[in-house]
C-alpha cells in the first residue's frame, strides 16, 4: 500500500471521527438569561383588610351589664392591641331568663338586624337550678336562631351568691348538662370564682350584698371571658384596665381565670349548620 493512499485514509478518519473544536469564548452563543437576585416579584395582589370586631352579643338578666363585661373586655383587647377588636351589646335586664327573651321582641330585633360572631346566653341561677328542662327547651331555641343567623352559642356560667355552700359547682353542672344538649361552649366563670375562693382568698369577689361583684369579681369574670375569646392569659395587660384593681391582684387573678379556662375549655361552639332553620317567633309576648 503505497504512502500516498494511507495519507488519504487518515485524512478521511480525521473528518468523521474527531471531535470539533470548542468556539472561543467570544464565540460562545449569547442568552437572554438575567442575573439571579434577591428581589421578589411584583404582584398585583392588594394587602388583606383588617379583620373586623369579634361582635358578642349578651341575652341574660342583668348580671353581665351590671358587672361591664363587655366594656372590660374591650379595653383589654386594646390594651393587647389585639387584631380583632371587641364590640358587644347587652340587652339583658333585671329579672330576665331565657323564656322571656325567647317570648319578647328585643332578642329577635337585635339578633336579626346585626351580624354577631357570638351570642352569650345566660340563664338565671335559680331557674337553671330547678327548672333544668325549661332551660334546656328555650336555650335550643334560641341556639336555632343563632345558627340561622351564622352565629355561635355560648353559655355563661355564672358565679353564686356567697352563702351558697357548692353554689359554684352546681352552677356549673348544670350549665354544663344544658350546653351537651344543646352542642354549646361554656363560659366557666362560676368555676374561676371558686378557684379563686382558695387561691387568692384575701381578694374580695363580691360586693357587701354577697351578691354582685366586686371590682375584683368583675375582673375576674373580664379575664375568663377575654382567655376564652382571645385564647391567650390577661396576666401582661396593663394594671390600670380596671379602676379598684391593684396590680398584683389584677395579676393573680388574670392567671387563676386562664387557669381555669385552660383545663375546662371543651369543644369550641359548633359551626352553624347548612340546613338549619330557626323557630318561628312565638306570637305570645
Amino acid at each position: 500500500m503505497s504512502l500516498r493512499y494511507l495519507s488519504v485514509l487518515l485524512a478521511i478518519a480525521c473528518m468523521y471521527g474527531a471531535p470539533a473544536p470548542a468556539p472561543a469564548a467570544d464565540d460562545a452563543p449569547k442568552t437572554s438569561e438575567k442575573p439571579k437576585t434577591d428581589e421578589k416579584p411584583k404582584t398585583d395582589e392588594k394587602p388583606k383588610a383588617p379583620a373586623g370586631p369579634m361582635r358578642v352579643l349578651f341575652v341574660g338578666d342583668e348580671l353581665s351589664e351590671k358587672g361591664h363585661i363587655g366594656q372590660l373586655v374591650t379595653r383589654m383587647a386594646q390594651a393587647a392591641k389585639e387584631p380583632r377588636r371587641f364590640y358587644s351589646q347587652d340587652i339583658g335586664s333585671a329579672g330576665s331568663t331565657l323564656e322571656k327573651h325567647y317570648k319578647g321582641s328585643t332578642y329577635w330585633n337585635t339578633v336579626a338586624d346585626q351580624r354577631w360572631d357570638y351570642v352569650v346566653l345566660q340563664e338565671d341561677a335559680q331557674v337553671i337550678l330547678r327548672y333544668r328542662d325549661a332551660t334546656v327547651r328555650y336555650a335550643r331555641e334560641l341556639d336555632r336562631s343563632i345558627r340561622k343567623h351564622r352565629a355561635s352559642t355560648v353559655l355563661f356560667s355564672t358565679w353564686a351568691p356567697q352563702d351558697q355552700a357548692d353554689g359554684h359547682k352546681n352552677l356549673a353542672k348544670a350549665n354544663d348538662e344544658v350546653a351537651t344538649a344543646i352542642r354549646a361552649a361554656v363560659l366557666p366563670v362560676g368555676l374561676a370564682w371558686q378557684e379563686a375562693a382558695t387561691a387568692a382568698k384575701d381578694i374580695p369577689l363580691y360586693q357587701p350584698d354577697k351578691r354582685y361583684a366586686s371590682p375584683q369579681g368583675e375582673y375576674l369574670t373580664a379575664c375568663v371571658f377575654y382567655g376564652f375569646f382571645y385564647n391567650k392569659s390577661a396576666e401582661s395587660l396593663p394594671a390600670d384596665i380596671h379602676k379598684g384593681v391593684k396590680a398584683e391582684e389584677a395579676k393573680a387573678l388574670a392567671a387563676i381565670a386562664w387557669k381555669v379556662v385552660q383545663e375546662t375549655k371543651n369543644a369550641k361552639p359548633q359551626p352553624p349548620e347548612e340546613k338549619s332553620k330557626a323557630p318561628a317567633k312565638p306570637a305570645t309576648k
